[in-house]
Parts: C-alpha cells; structure tokens; sequence
C-alpha cells in the first residue's frame, strides 16, 4: 500500500544524501554517528579561517552538510508522527493468468470508476465493501515507479507540465531568433550556432522535466524526449 508520504519521502531521500556527501568527505570506515560528526562538524568549522569561512559558501564542507543533516533529521521525526490516507493499493499475482482474470473483470475505466458507476461491473460482488467501484488498472514496474511523484495531483501534474513547455516554447523562440541572426553573418556562424543550442538544450530540458511531477519513469523520459524533439526540429530543420 502506498500512502499520500511524498513529501516525507524527499526529505528522507534528502537527508540520505546529505550523509552521503558527508560520507565522501570523510576518510573512509570512519565512524557515522551523530555524536561523531558532531565532532567532526564542531572541529572543522574552529579550524577555519576568513578564506575558509568564504570557501563554504561556495563549496560547503562538513559542517554545512551536518547542518543540513540534523534540519531533515527533525523534520523527518515530524512528518513521521503524521497521518497519511492509503492512495495506491499495489497487488502482486502467483501467476500471470490470475492477473489478467482480475484485470478482465475489475477494469472499467477511470471515468466509471470516479463516478462509482455500478452498473461497469458485470457482478456487484466485484465491489468493494459492497459499494465502491475500483479504479483497476496494470501498473508499472516497480522500478519504474516514481515514487517520490506517485501522489501528485492532476491539477498540479498539468500545471507543472503547462509551465515546463511554456520555457520550452521561449527557448526554442529564443533559439530561433538567435540563429537566424547567426545565418546572416555566414553559413559557418549558423551551422555552428545551432550545434551549440543541440548540445546545450538537453542539459536545460533535464532542468525543465525535473520539475515535473510524473507517477513512472516512463511517463518522466516522454516528456523529456518530446522536448529535446520539437527543439532539434525547429532548431535545424525549421530555421533552415
């Protein structure tokens, strides 16, 4: 069962990395304890001079890690004592055949289901507690499930998405305008301006699709591919 958690599950994710950071900066085999990166964290920053002081802000070092560290620390203890309603129920078959017998008699479609139309099951007994219709449906991997964003609203899903291929359209406006300018200088400024913009502009869609909630992987590498697509197309084709 996975529970409405998303936002405990980043900070869990968050701090886990945080330790892993620190972890990197540390000799190797040495103790994780909170008293002693406490140690660790208290004695580096009395070591440090104005320079060093600086160089954090930039670089931070143990001490802005363990910082970091006991903030999601308490706010993970927080989030724990919350209540979190049931969103996803996931159920594993011994054998494919068994799946798709479920699967044949529970799936109605989503419109029925949210409507908890009755009358799309074939026998009442199929519903549950006697009066509610299942949304049923074949989920994903298990590896492919995004966690982090299986909790994610529609409204907030399209919101995000409506956001992200807004500053794609910019970019590939932007992009447009920017070669046409290079084309009248030479042939050699525009060819080598738009290979420029194909090496760049993944980086900045990966930025783009990161902040897209999206419930599989799957769904996550569309929308990036979508991006990357329609900006190479305009971007050499279309200026051409």
């Amino acid at each position: 069962m996975a529970v409405d958690n998303d936002f405990l599950v980043r900070t869990l994710v968050e701090r886990r990395e945080v330790l892993r950071s620190i972890q990197n900066t540390i000799e190797p085999g040495s103790s994780l304890t909170e008293l002693k990166l406490a140690y660790m964290a208290a004695r580096d920053e009395r070591e440090r001079n104005w320079f060093g002081r600086l160089l954090a802000l930039v670089a931070p070092g143990i001490p802005e890690y363990y910082s970091r560290y006991v903030a999601l620390s308490a706010k993970v203890q927080g989030l724990a004592q919350l209540d979190f309603p049931v969103t996803n129920v996931f159920v594993t078959f011994e054998t494919e055949t068994d799946q798709r017998n479920v699967l044949r008699k529970l799936s109605v479609g989503s419109l029925k289901a949210y409507r908890n139309d009755h009358r799309a099951l074939a026998d009442p007994k199929f519903l549950f507690r006697g009066k509610h219709v299942l949304a049923v449906e074949e989920p994903d991997e298990p590896s492919a499930i995004r966690w982090q964003d299986l909790n994610a609203g529609t409204m907030q899903r399209v919101k995000e998405q409506c956001l992200t291929a807004f500053a794609t359209l910019c970019a590939i406006v932007a992009g447009f305008f920017i070669v046409r300018i290079a084309d009248g200088a030479s042939a050699v400024a525009a060819a080598m301006t738009i290979s420029v913009f194909n090496i760049l502009f993944p980086t900045f869609a990966k930025m783009l699709t990161g902040l897209e909630a999206h419930a599989a992987e799957g769904d996550k590498q569309r929308s990036l591919y979508s991006k990357i697509a329609l900006f190479r197309w305009v971007n050499t084709a279309g200026v051409m």
